[in-house]
């Protein structure tokens, strides 16, 4: 019974700090493409 209780307990911990560590990589790259665009819109109007 215990055994049964901490290993889901371990499963549901790991899927929300999968979850929680995806939605982090996803803030990561659109906040990135957001400042490289930025970047790019900024260069190419000094062009």
């Amino acid at each position: 019974m215990v055994c049964n209780f901490e290993q889901s307990n371990t499963a549901s911990w790991n899927r929300s700090a999968i979850h929680r560590l995806l939605l982090f990589l996803a803030n990561l790259v659109l906040s990135f493409r957001a400042w490289h665009t930025r970047t790019l819109g900024g260069q190419a109007a000094i062009q």
